[in-house]
């Protein structure tokens, strides 16, 4: 189940803004593909394909599923640009990360990258896992990348939007003004961040605006373990950052690579 109230995703252009030019963790699953050497790879919340095509363009077959159908349209408008070898590589498949199943098949390498298991609940979380690896073949791994949690002390509630950038859209078609907020639910454990995006004409005036939220749940890296051993996975290493440093208490992000128990 879905962690309530994300609805950035419903926005793909505006979700690339956002994220589509991070490519910190390319590094990662690439070398998590290099290490399991996979025939086919399973993707699950592939969104606008930023991993998806990474790994396509590496020679890998990618099997890419997402649940919302503006994210799987922009994959498509991105693919144009692709030579056919790569795209040839490439299906598209709608589904929930949860329960998306091809019959018959097992993947060398499945996939829930960039915070994907932040927008679940415990019972989500389970049955992502559980599906991940029932679809596993035998000698396949499973690698997932989310943020640390934040410190239990921590109290965010930012009143007004800040961190305001302005942005040029292409072929002179005006400027993006985007700026956000924070909140953090501590009874929750979940980080709302509002992003706003205000449309300026050529001449500076405002023809639309629009916000979207994005929420994240914190889980602690010992919460996953205990879920990852629930479902049947064994935790093979754990990295603390991009850079593939060792995890530690003030690490920034929990970085997984598990194999079927």
């Amino acid at each position: 189940m879905l962690v309530d109230g994300t609805d950035l995703y419903e926005n793909p252009q505006l979700y690339e803004l956002e994220h589509g030019s991070y490519r910190g963790d390319f590094a990662f699953y690439l070398a998590v593909a290099a290490r399991a050497q996979p025939q086919t790879v399973l993707e699950l919340g592939c969104g606008t394909g930023r991993i998806t095509l990474e790994l396509a363009r590496a020679g890998y077959l990618v099997t890419g599923v997402d649940a919302v159908p503006a994210m799987l349209e922009r994959l498509r408008h991105n693919m144009f640009e692709l030579s056919r070898d790569i795209v040839a590589r490439i299906r598209i498949r709608p589904g929930d990360a949860c329960n998306y199943r091809e019959q018959g098949k097992r993947f060398g390498l499945v996939i829930a990258p960039f915070n994907l298991l932040q927008h679940l609940d415990e019972a989500g979380l389970t049955d992502l896992l559980r599906n991940a690896r029932a679809q596993l073949a035998d000698t396949g791994r499973f690698a997932c990348d989310l943020f640390a949690p934040m410190p239990t002390s921590t109290t965010l509630d930012e009143p007004d939007f800040s961190g305001l950038e302005r942005r040029a859209l292409p072929r002179s078609a005006g400027t993006l003004l985007v700026d956000r907020r924070e909140r953090y639910d501590r009874s929750q454990r979940v980080l709302t961040t509002t992003v706003r995006c205000r449309r300026l004409g050529a001449d500076d005036s405002l023809v639309g605006s629009e916000q979207r939220t994005l929420c994240r749940r914190q889980w602690t890296r010992d919460q996953l373990l205990q879920v990852f051993a629930t479902a049947g996975l064994v935790v093979e290493a754990c990295y603390g950052n991009v850079d593939l440093s060792p995890w530690q208490v003030d690490s920034p992000r929990i970085m997984i690579i598990a194999r079927p128990a």
